[in-house]
């Protein structure tokens, strides 16, 4: 699904990632551990070619990306991501926070979306939510929302960026639950974290990245 070959970001002389190997195969789920500034988000800018890289090589579903006849878009929308801070709309419901994406990207009915919108909402477990708007949420229900705004889109490849951050605990239970659920039905994700009390009460493979390196792989 995902490989990465010898990746190095700098920011003029800070060396930010330093050689990163990954692979990640489809249907797999991948937790990416670190402390702050070990450069868990740049790897995620980069995976979603929001950031340039300055060596190495990154495939995605077998096409070479960060290249001159690279193309953005076609790829893009296979890609997913929800990172710490959600960016809902707040004068939209959730539901019309959901849909929102598919009815004009996809040109699909609102009809159809809405049905996909509940289903989404039922494995996110916040059906009871349809018609509220974002200042009612709370942070780990704003989350659960970004989630199923994700896959709406139906990606290829989720990738989730401190999805837990900032989050009281009980909450952050309930977001690795869906990411749990999720990986149940075999969707490619990779998810950053230093959520190191809970991430390890669930089924990964947890890779470690200390000061822009992955220096450790563990099966759990």
């Amino acid at each position: 699904m995902i490989k990465v070959k010898n990746l190095h970001k700098y920011y003029n002389n800070l060396h930010v990632l330093k050689g990163i190997d990954l692979e990640v195969n489809r249907g797999e789920a991948v937790v990416i551990q670190g402390e702050a500034k070990s450069g868990k988000s740049t790897l995620i800018r980069c995976l979603n070619f929001s950031e340039s890289i300055d060596e190495g090589q990154i495939w995605f579903d077998g096409k070479k990306i960060h290249q001159e006849d690279f193309d953005n878009n076609n790829v893009r929308k296979n890609i997913g991501i929800v990172l710490q801070h959600t960016n809902l709309f707040p004068h939209k419901t959730v539901m019309e926070n959901i849909i929102e994406a598919p009815i004009i990207l996809q040109r699909m009915s609102q009809e159809k979306a809405f049905a996909k919108g509940m289903t989404l909402l039922k494995k996110v477990g916040l059906e009871d939510k349809t018609y509220i708007y974002p200042e009612k949420l709370s942070s780990g229900e704003k989350q659960r929302i970004a989630i199923a705004r994700a896959l709406v889109m139906n990606p290829k490849l989720i990738l989730f960026d401190e999805p837990t951050a900032n989050i009281p605990t009980e909450e952050s239970k309930e977001i690795w639950s869906v990411l749990k659920r999720i990986e149940k039905d075999r969707q490619t994700i990779v998810v950053t974290t230093n959520d190191k009390a809970i991430v390890h009460k669930f089924y990964y493979r947890i890779l470690y990245l200390e000061n822009g390196i992955l220096v450790q792989r563990k099966i759990v």
